[in-house]
């Protein structure tokens, strides 16, 4: 083989080498620019929450809640209750701050909801109203963000052990985890996350 061709060779293969860089630098930069552009224009619910709540072993069911939302901001956020899935306009950074009251009277439930009637003497599970402050922190403005929330608590002797575990996933690809134990003397149990 002659000097041309080799050196054409040589540029050929550096030429393609370099289109490849080029391609793949452009699809990272274009998958990243289309995810904040989709999240910017995006018009549903942003923030969704998937709560699993257990008290002393027993599911908490989505008929012994309340959940409020409030944004940054302190102004109240619609919320979208479908069953354990709790969402949220959401679209600003800051924390957003999920308040779920579990209701201490649940006994009324019970006659006509099969679910709750499976809990052993549900009065004398829940002996307090407790509220939890489930804070989400939204990173980016653009982000669509699902959260799978499951929250333990046991009844020890008038304290609260509480633990919480949150998987989140975000519209960009990412995900993060979160885990807290703690142990809790009054009726706030408080747990955030978030990028």
């Amino acid at each position: 083989m002659s000097k041309i061709k080799r050196k054409k060779k040589k540029v050929f293969i550096s030429l393609l080498v370099l289109l490849g860089l080029v391609a793949l630098v452009m699809f990272s930069i274009y998958s990243n620019v289309f995810q904040i552009i989709r999240g910017k224009l995006y018009s549903g619910n942003r923030i969704e929450l998937d709560l699993s709540i257990y008290y002393d072993g027993n599911l908490i069911t989505s008929d012994m809640i309340n959940v409020t939302c409030t944004n940054p901001e302190g102004q109240k956020e619609k919320v979208v209750d479908n069953v354990s899935k709790y969402s949220v306009k959401g679209g600003k950074y800051g924390k957003y701050y999920f308040q779920v009251t579990i209701k201490k009277d649940i006994d009324n439930n019970i006659e006509n909801n099969e679910e709750v009637s499976k809990i052993n003497n549900p009065k004398e599970i829940i002996e307090k109203t407790i509220t939890l402050e489930l804070q989400f922190l939204n990173s980016n403005d653009w982000y669509i963000s699902k959260s799978d929330c499951i929250v333990e608590i046991d009844s020890i002797g008038g304290k609260l052990n509480c633990n919480c575990k949150v998987s989140t996933e975000y519209n960009d690809g990412t995900s993060s985890d979160y885990y807290e134990e703690k142990i809790i003397e009054d009726d706030i149990i408080r747990f955030s996350w978030g990028v």
